[in-house]
């Protein structure tokens, strides 16, 4: 199995999720089933992308599910810290339109 890991803590509103690794197939069921809690609560999820080494169409579809579970329960998701070949993948995926982007500079309580 690749490295995956996944780092959950607060940070103002937002809880945190800092990601390593591969996030794919193997490891997209993993980090749904840790955040899951998060997002079923109505937390805002601001996710650091900066440590993923790849990212597969099961990542998306992951963080695409937790979004849909944040909203219905009055939360938010929001993706920073992409790199500039996670950035392409939202991009032609359509993604981008759907998931918050943050460049990484705004303050926590910040949409």
């Amino acid at each position: 199995m690749d490295f995956f890991a996944a780092e959950i803590r607060p940070d103002g509103v937002y809880e945190r999720i800092s990601l390593h690794g591969e996030l794919d197939l193997a490891s997209a069921p993993e980090l749904v089933a840790r955040v899951e809690d998060y997002a079923v609560g109505g937390r805002d999820l601001l996710f650091d992308l900066s440590g993923l080494t790849f990212f597969g169409c099961a990542g998306i579809s992951a963080l695409l599910q937790l979004r849909a579970w944040a909203q219905d329960a009055g939360g938010s998701l929001r993706v920073t810290a992409t790199t500039p070949p996670i950035r392409k993948a939202l991009e032609l995926t359509g993604v981008d339109r759907i998931l918050l982007l943050s460049d990484g500079s705004q303050r926590s309580g910040a949409d």
